[in-house]
């Protein structure tokens, strides 16, 4: 499959990945400032009967114009 690909969408960074019909995994996307262990923050996730198949794609919830330092990371578990 593809990897995650981020590219900025407007105002904010988005990301964009494929997601399996795996009721076991939990995606979550986090954002951060700073590449710190304690900074990210989850924007956004999915588990369950909510992990449909098929392309996902999620943005930022900060804008670039007043956070122009921003990082997207997708994390899998299980």
């Amino acid at each position: 499959g593809a990897l995650p690909a981020a590219q900025v969408a407007g105002p904010v960074l988005r990301l964009s990945f494929q997601r399996i019909a795996d009721p076991t995994l939990t995606y979550v996307v986090e954002a951060s400032s700073s590449l710190a262990p304690a900074a990210w923050a989850t924007v956004w996730s999915s588990t369950g009967s909510a992990n449909v198949a098929g392309p996902v794609t999620v943005d930022d919830t900060a804008p670039l114009a007043t956070n122009p330092l921003r990082f997207l990371r997708l994390r899998i578990a299980y």
